[in-house]
């Protein structure tokens, strides 16, 4: 269960840091189903975190990235 958090915060944090587009998005929904195992990653329409803003989404996993270095 550890291992599954891991990979969809990796999943998760590389798409904030990327800053291309919301980090609940299909292309990230994709990449968690692809690598996890015993449970599903919710759609984009239906995810709970959907109306976070990125820096919400940050606060939420307790991280602190100074985007303007």
């Amino acid at each position: 269960m550890f291992k599954l958090v891991i990979v969809g915060t990796v999943c998760a944090l590389s798409a904030m840091v990327s800053g291309k587009s919301h980090p609940v998005n299909s292309r990230i929904v994709s990449e968690i189903k692809a690598k996890a195992q015993g449970w599903e990653a919710h759609e984009p329409e239906t995810n709970p975190l959907r109306h976070h803003t990125r820096e919400e989404l940050l606060n939420l996993v307790g991280t602190n990235i100074d985007f303007e270095s």
